[in-house]
């Protein structure tokens, strides 16, 4: 009989001593892939039960304090460690308390369950990448695994001195309780351990003792179970976890098992980059995908003023772990019943973007949707065409920016790697391109959106938007209505096509300004000029399409654009927004505008307008505020096909509602 073998013996017949048990129907055995498992020996019922621990064989903090129904079994710790550690790192207690089980080896009642465990004796078995050595560690480096390993290790290291400094202190025989024993306590329960909150049967905790019962509820610290805790995971939550005061936690299958094989338990609804994190093994690539475990993180950092927006939405939970609410997940299985374009990020990125850039207007419209208990901008159907129009683009580009910049430091840093020399090296490797995997499957819908718009326009009469170069057919997902882009260029052609008598002049007036031939070259206009030129075309629409009662519209373009300016104008009314202050506009900008404008009242198309010096002054300021609140920057295709940095507006007729 193989030691291994014996021991287990050993482990059940110390559990079978102290009222825990592994059904007769199941057996432990050693898995050449998941190590020690639970298998069966005979077809199990929907509902039966494999294994109990009952809570005086458990281990965990209760067992260093000597809660009443787990006995400590050992030498106590200083009362002066306990008190200092216990209101906030009730867990640390519980990493030295195993750390002194594991130095009295056969002394301890538990070196049965101990034994058992990868030890910190025994090389490889604890394959954890927080125990990893710095050349393996070099392959998760750019991953979303790094930033927590490397967070792991300053607490730990923290830890471990404060209780270190707290036991010298009451000269407490510590010099085995070593670095090396913490890291590895820490993995043991990080890796094997149960949710208090989950795991400690109601009524267990003495109501007389608020503290630990509140570490409970909160999960502060977490509990060992020995022979419940073999079970491994494979992704599928098919178990049952029962608390009870007299049993202890009773764990049992919801669904039959055939004899022979293998029977897992669950973890938690966790990504690869956790369970890669916390157990050192990934699911295999086929199950993760329809599992949904490959995923990648996203951090936002918003300001204070973007956190409170978002806080005051219906839809926005904030959750227990404060440190997670701005942490998202993007997974490779998308949300079918989302935007093409957003399936593949959860719910709140959206809203939480939109927060962050929204401009004045779309502000004032989150705070009016408050009362919509159920509306969430991440699930919005007409997300592209409503109110939000603006910032739902913005999200488009920043999230397809955020998601490139991922995937090009994970490549960045893995192209000095080399090939894999070892297993976890390979593990690594793997990881990398599955999170490369993610990142593609993500970025594509967001590509192909991003790519009609900057390139395809019913607003402009250039052929290249109306055909464009290289399109993705998939792209044409965007609806009939949704927003658009208006470059300057495609701006003044609607202004030639529309209004040939101010076009004209207009242009003339721009050539001389700037000493250009024409016709104007509008590549170069709009890297330092852009906003002059954007606030004299908007002025003129202001005044041709918003001030003519019966002007005749006889095309499409026209009639979009005064949609869109007459949806702004009464939105800014209705809001409460002043547009007519000031000019937003630096001084030599401020100066080509009122020139320019001077001389535009004079051509006969405005002249009959008969504006006053205030209401010029007031529709060029409004104008100018348009400009900077309604716009963005992008690579926007040129009349040419060329592709040229610069400040577009964000168009939308016929506007809908929330």
């Amino acid at each position: 009989m193989s030691q291994d073998v014996e021991n287990i013996r050993e482990l059940l017949a110390w559990g079978n001593e102290h009222d825990s048990f592994l059904t007769h129907s199941v057996e432990i055995y050693h898995d050449p892939v998941t190590g020690l498992s639970f298998r069966t020996t005979e077809d199990l019922l929907s509902g039966s039960a494999i294994a109990n621990c009952s809570y005086p064989v458990s281990l965990s903090y209760l067992n260093a304090i000597q809660h009443p129904g787990f006995p400590r079994r050992s030498e106590p710790f200083p009362i002066s460690f306990l008190e200092t550690l216990a209101p906030d790192d009730p867990n640390v207690i519980g990493f030295f308390f195993l750390i002194q089980q594991y130095l009295l080896k056969e002394k301890s009642f538990w070196w049965p369950y101990i034994r058992l465990l990868p030890l910190p004796d025994g090389p490889g078995d604890l394959n954890i990448p927080v125990l990893w050595s710095d050349d393996d560690c070099r392959f998760l480096a750019g991953t979303n695994a790094e930033p927590p390993i490397r967070m792991k290790q300053r607490i730990w290291s923290s830890e471990w001195q404060k209780g270190i400094r707290l036991l010298q202190e009451e000269s407490y025989d510590c010099q085995n309780f070593t670095l090396t024993l913490y890291r590895w306590a820490a993995t043991i329960f990080g890796s094997r351990s149960f949710r208090a909150s989950l795991v400690v049967a109601d009524g267990i905790i003495s109501g007389n003792d608020p503290q630990t019962l509140e570490h409970v509820e909160k999960d502060r610290f977490s509990v060992l179970l020995p022979i419940v805790d073999i079970g491994n995971h494979n992704g599928i939550n098919n178990v049952k976890w029962k608390p009870d005061m007299r049993n202890g936690l009773v764990f049992s299958n919801s669904y039959p098992i055939s004899k022979g094989d293998q029977i897992f338990n669950y973890y938690g609804n966790k990504s690869n980059s956790e369970l890669l994190v916390a157990y050192g093994f990934m699911l295999p690539e086929s199950a993760g995908f329809e599992a949904n475990t490959d995923s990648v993180n996203l951090l936002l950092k918003p300001t204070s003023h973007a956190v409170a927006l978002r806080r005051q939405q219906a839809c926005h939970t904030i959750p227990s772990n404060i440190d997670e609410e701005f942490m998202f997940r993007v997974q490779a299985q998308g949300n079918p019943k989302s935007l093409v374009e957003l399936r593949h990020f959860p719910h709140g990125l959206v809203d939480l973007i939109l927060c962050m850039v929204g401009n004045e207007r779309e502000v004032k419209t989150f705070l009016s949707l408050r009362s919509h208990l159920d509306y969430c901008a991440s699930i919005e159907v007409d997300l592209f065409a409503g109110p939000l129009y603006r910032g739902s683009l913005l999200v488009l580009q920043i999230l397809h920016d955020k998601l490139r910049q991922e995937k090009h430091r994970i490549v960045d840093w893995g192209a000095e790697l080399g090939e894999p020399q070892n297993h976890n090296q390979e593990l690594a490797m793997i990881y990398r391109r599955r999170q490369i995997r993610v990142l593609d499957i993500a970025t594509s819908p967001l590509t192909d959106r991003l790519d009609h718009l900057f390139s395809s326009s019913s607003l402009c009469g250039h052929s290249c938007h109306r055909n464009p170069r290289n399109q993705n057919p998939a792209a044409g997902s965007s609806k009939s209505g949704d927003a658009e882009l208006l470059s300057l260029e495609c701006a003044f052609d609607w202004l030639r096509t529309s209004f040939p008598a101010v076009f004209k002049p207009v242009v003339r007036m721009i050539s001389d300004d700037q000493e250009e031939s024409l016709p104007l070259n509008w590549a170069i206009l709009v890297e330092d000029w852009d906003l002059t030129y954007w606030i004299i075309w908007l002025f003129i629409v202001l005044v041709l399409l918003t001030r003519s009662e019966n002007q005749p519209l006889d095309n499409m373009t026209s009639r979009t654009i005064q949609s869109w300016v007459g949806y702004l104008l009464s939105t800014y009314r209705s809001s409460g927004i002043h547009t007519e202050s000031n000019l937003i506009a630096e001084e030599s900008e401020q100066n080509t505008v009122n020139q320019m404008i001077s001389s535009i009242l004079k051509l006969p198309d405005i002249a009959c307008h008969n504006l006053t010096a205030a209401e010029t002054e007031r529709l060029s300021n409004t104008a100018s505020y348009i400009i900077q609140e309604e716009g963005m920057s992008v690579d926007y295709v040129m009349g040419d096909g060329t592709s040229v940095a610069q400040r577009v507006l964000c168009v939308r007729g016929n506007m809908k509602s929330v």
